[in-house]
This record gives C-alpha cells, structure tokens and sequence, in this order.
C-alpha cells in the first residue's frame, strides 16, 4: 500500500526505520539491465577483485533508491513531490550483503502551515558498517 500523507508528528530525535534489503547479483545485474550501466565492476568478480574490491559492487544510486523508499515510507507523497538529499557514499555494497536504510530527525522547524523536517540520513549493511550517509530534508503540511 502506498502512503500518500504523513499522519505522524515529527519529533527531533525521532527514529526512521527501514525494511532490510537483501542485494543480490541478481538485483545488481536487473538495476544494470534498467538504468543501462554497463560497468563491468558491477558484473564481473575477477575485474572487480583486481579493482580492489572482494566481490562486484552493487551500484550507488540502487542503494540510494533503499533509503529513498524508506524515506518515502515516513514522508510520503512529500518526499517524492519535494524532498531533497545531500549525501556520500562511505563503502561499497556487495552481493549477499544486507542493507537497512534510516535516518534520526535533526531539526524541526515551522514552514508556513507545515513544518520543515531535516533528517540526518544513512544505510548501513549486516555488520554495520555504513555505506552511505547524509541528510535528507522535505516540507510537510499541517496535519
């Protein structure tokens, strides 16, 4: 079911929780095949090993599209018609990791007859190593 309007009232300190997300070489190869990045990190295990990494990688702006479905979740139709997110990639995502994508409202403020929330913003996988970290921001209306 799809969330068109926030009904909760956003706190400072307040906790977003994502749904883990399994990656899987077959995510990554479907995303490839979608956004039409070729990139042979992505794909092929030896070229990825000489390339420093333990396995091909899953691609930046897949693990992006997690912890934007969470913010989604908890924004709703806000967080796709005006949301905005500044954010780094910290490490790489692998096949068979795990990812869990959240966030902790930093600030509240007024914002005409709504409120302005900001949200420092994160996905992290199975061992709890971050990889991906930032801030998200959307304009919510009066509830």
């Amino acid at each position: 079911m799809t969330q068109s309007r926030v009904t909760k009232e956003w706190t400072v300190g307040d906790v977003i929780t994502g749904t883990p997300r399994l990656v899987t070489q077959q995510t990554i190869n479907r995303y490839g095949e979608l956004n039409g990045d070729n990139d042979i990190v992505h794909y092929d295990a030896e070229f990825a090993r000489a390339a420093g990494f333990r396995a091909p990688i899953a691609h930046g702006m897949m693990v992006l599209g997690y912890l934007s479905e969470t913010l989604r979740e908890a924004w709703g139709a806000a967080w796709l018609a005006a949301g905005a997110v500044e954010l780094r990639w910290t490490g790489p995502v692998f096949p068979d990791d795990t990812i869990t994508s959240g966030g902790r409202i930093a600030e509240h403020a007024a914002d005409g007859d709504g409120v302005r929330l900001t949200a420092e913003v994160w996905c992290d996988d199975q061992d709890g190593r971050r990889v991906l970290a930032g801030a998200a921001t959307v304009s919510l209306p009066a509830t």
